[in-house]
């Protein structure tokens, strides 16, 4: 819980993270001097980038596919070039060689300023009509081809071309994977894991400690015995006077392996078998699973947009990429009790069956496994939080400067750099895991590290020293570290470019491309509309709010409720007039009847006349009588007159004793009560 929470806070602080430079150091202008560098290393001859300007005429195929990935949107012609050079090289069994020679070196043992061995140490004649090495590259080119083809694409005079170039390209990329996921994998299933066979083969700095440590195994296990006497003695003195120099013993053990791969004729069983090095990387398994989900987008959209020929083609081995693609190797590499991801190395000695363990120490290239898409939440955090934490097992923060080569507890003698390619690894995987300041935050120590030794003074060219594009710098200071490629590195400069731009979302495009221009005129329509309507919307509330209020103040003004005004107008008037009616035939009655004798008015007393009869006569007679009901009694004084519902409802027999008098009130003043005879009731008949 701790650690998710310092993960939180930390990521809340790298949001605050800002670069705060002068004009000069906008970061708009060090892409454009970036750009600058990839322009003067290029080499037309070759059709690809070399690594510095003035460097020896070798392609490390690592940085020659980070430049074509970087001039993909500005010169999307030289990327295809590029790409095109760099898969010229394949070998028949369908590996894609780390460095290619000028064939004016084909003849070379060494090359200066050049720490591997020239062509010439690698004998790869039967195998590749290159000059080549005998190291398999990084599988950057599925990545690298569905940039390229993306970027084509949008350009509208060039959507033709992107359809061709990725059908052009598919077969070597095929090829390459299918070397890597047979020929490379492990022999114990490996669930998709391929090994390497020499530390160069990796990304990883060659004068990490951790190569020291790997192969002082190698050499113990007694596999480079037949190569290592040999080897010792056999680069020249110069080669130890190189910034990159690992150190004679790790130099020489080195040179004895890449030997013993020689003398196997590259063959990958008797390598695995005789060889004591295999070791499964994080950061290539997990470039691999990246490029295993970009050429599965390549061939859907070869079925859909590609010729029919092509796509016909492509359908034996649909089963195969897919597969591929739908494994997520990278998750086996997962180390639940260093909460982190470490490759694992065996030796292979005695013939046997490989058998790998972790490599427990903690190098840049593990946090690599964020390239390979997303991760589970609890993984991506700690390796975040390792990433940003200072002090303790694991952790990366040793300096000012965002992400070291190595861990701060595990190399402590060791100033292993900030390496710009891999702080675009970093960026990249960062982003593709949702750990958005987190990114931002290695992207503006990119910027930072850049800018510090990049615009000291106004450089008229790309030899003006200070120039920002070295490949590594000092974790505390920021300053950069000797380096034979100096201040031009193009593998620096096209990882700045990247680091700096975003990557499209959806390679293919089943629609028409437009133009950016079309684009921006289309949003402005849209928010011109919507502006429309919503000032529609506020225009008829304000008037329906100003209708209601005349309504309410002044409702005469309205025709329904004038209709209605006259027609309640004319009813109250005609309920007025019927009650003046009413009034005026009572006091008719009244005038009529004031002076009449009462016998007159009560029916005779010996007519069998019921109560209910005698009271509807009297009120029909007598309106405005008031007759009071006395209590039910067996006395004429206490006795009660029923009222006409009571008798009506009432289906016994009452006594006769219940209908005695009732006492009328008059309305007008006479001098006492009358008490009026009433009929007795028999006992065989109804009192009402």
């Amino acid at each position: 819980v701790s650690r998710r929470l310092g993960f939180r806070l930390l990521a809340l602080i790298a949001t605050t993270a800002t670069v705060t430079t002068s004009a000069p150091c906008e970061y708009r202008t060090l892409v454009a001097h970036a750009n600058k560098v990839l322009g003067a290393n290029w080499d037309a001859e070759l059709g690809a980038t070399l690594t510095s300007h003035g460097a020896p005429r070798v392609l490390d195929t690592t940085t020659s596919l980070l430049a074509a990935y970087a001039n993909a949107k500005q010169q999307p012609d030289r990327a295809r070039t590029e790409f095109m050079s760099l898969t010229g090289a394949q070998w028949s069994n369908g590996m894609l060689p780390r460095h290619i020679y000028a064939p004016s070196l084909a003849a070379s043992l060494w090359i200066e300023d050049e720490l591997i061995p020239g062509p010439l140490a690698w004998n790869v004649t039967g195998v590749s009509a290159a000059a080549t090495s005998g190291l398999a590259a990084l599988p950057l080119f599925s990545i690298v081809a569905e940039r390229i083809y993306d970027e084509t694409y949008d350009s509208s005079p060039h959507t033709a071309d992107a359809v061709s170039f990725a059908e052009s390209v598919f077969d070597s990329l095929y090829k390459y994977h299918d070397y890597l996921h047979t020929e490379r994998a492990a022999s114990d299933g490996g669930d998709g894991l391929v090994i390497l066979y020499h530390p160069w083969e990796t990304e990883l700095p060659t004068t990490s400690p951790v190569f020291a440590e790997l192969m002082r195994e190698a050499r113990a296990s007694g596999g480079l015995a037949n190569w290592t006497a040999a080897a010792d003695d056999s680069f020249p003195p110069q080669q130890a006077a190189l910034a990159d120099f690992p150190g004679n013993a790790t130099f020489g053990s080195e040179l004895a392996l890449a030997q013993c791969i020689r003398a196997q004729r590259y063959d990958s069983a008797k390598i695995e078998r005789h060889c004591p090095f295999l070791l499964q990387d994080v950061q290539f398994n997990s470039v691999l699973q990246a490029a295993d989900q970009a050429l599965w987008r390549i061939v859907k959209l070869i079925e859909n947009f590609g010729s029919a020929s092509k796509a016909q083609a492509t359908q034996s081995r649909i089963k195969n990429v897919k597969g591929w693609a739908a494994k997520k190797p990278v998750l086996g590499l997962w180390s639940q009790a260093r909460q982190t991801y470490l490759s694992e190395f065996g030796t292979g000695e005695n013939g046997g069956a490989p058998k790998l363990s972790p490599v427990d120490v903690e190098v840049v290239s593990n946090l690599a496994a964020l390239y390979g898409g997303s991760l589970p939440g609890s993984q991506r955090d700690a390796l975040t939080f390792s990433m940003m934490s200072s002090g303790g097992s694991g952790s990366f923060q040793c300096g000012s400067y965002p992400v070291p080569a190595c861990g701060c507890a595990e190399c402590p003698a060791f100033d292993g750099g900030v390496w710009m390619v891999q702080n675009h690894f970093l960026e990249r995987g960062l982003r593709l895991n949702n750990a958005v300041s987190v990114a931002d935050w290695v992207r503006n120590a990119s910027i930072n590290l850049v800018c510090n030794t990049s615009m000291l003074e106004d450089p008229s060219s790309i030899h003006a020293d200070p120039w920002g594009f070295h490949r590594a710098f000092d974790q505390v200071t920021g300053a950069p570290l000797p380096d034979v490629h100096g201040n031009t590195s193009t593998a620096a400069a096209a990882a700045f470019v990247l680091t700096m731009r975003e990557d499209a979302t959806d390679p293919s495009k089943p629609h028409a491309p437009v133009g950016h221009s079309v684009v921006l005129a289309l949003m402005v329509v849209e928010l011109g509309l919507a502006f429309a309507v919503g000032v529609g919307c506020l225009v008829t509330s304000i008037l329906m709010m100003r209708k209601l209020r005349r309504e309410r103040d002044a409702p005469l003004l309205f025709p329904q409720r004038r209709q209605a005004e006259r027609q309640s107008s004319a009813v109250q008037r005609q309920e007025e007039h019927q009650e003046r009616q009413q009034q005026q035939q009572q006091e008719r009655l009244l005038s009529d009847d004031a002076d009449a004798p009462v016998d007159q008015l009560m029916p005779d007393t010996e007519a069998p006349m019921g109560i209910v009869g005698f009271v509807a006569s009297s009120v029909t007679l007598i309106p405005g009588l008031r007759w009071l009901r006395r209590g039910r009694g067996a006395s004429a004084a206490g006795g009660a007159l029923p009222l006409a519902s009571e008798a009506t409802t009432n289906v016994g027999r009452w006594p006769k004793a219940t209908c005695t008098s009732v006492i009328w009130d008059w309305p007008w003043p006479m001098p006492h009560p009358m008490r009026l005879p009433i009929p007795e009731c028999d006992s065989q008949r109804d009192c009402g």
